[in-house]
């Protein structure tokens, strides 16, 4: 998967209408709550396998902190 994929992926499960940079910071993006939290885990599980607490995800500042959650599994 790509990033730009992975960054359509997050769009849609933040449910959000607007463009997402990499840049933008989570706590600023009105979409970003529990729920999408609690989405981010059960979607990172089931695209690459990996199991992440939802600890992991809150610390994540911006989109391309939680793009680098997948680690070597996007490009």
């Amino acid at each position: 998967m790509t990033k730009e994929e992975l960054m359509g992926r997050i769009k849609e499960l933040m449910q959000r209408d607007d463009t997402l940079s990499q840049e933008m910071i989570l706590q600023e993006i009105p979409e970003w709550d529990s729920l999408t939290v609690m989405s981010m885990v059960a979607a990172y599980n089931k695209l690459f396998g990996i199991k992440l607490t939802a600890r992991a995800v809150m610390d994540c500042k911006t989109v391309a902190d939680l793009i680098g959650l997948a680690g070597d599994k996007v490009s």
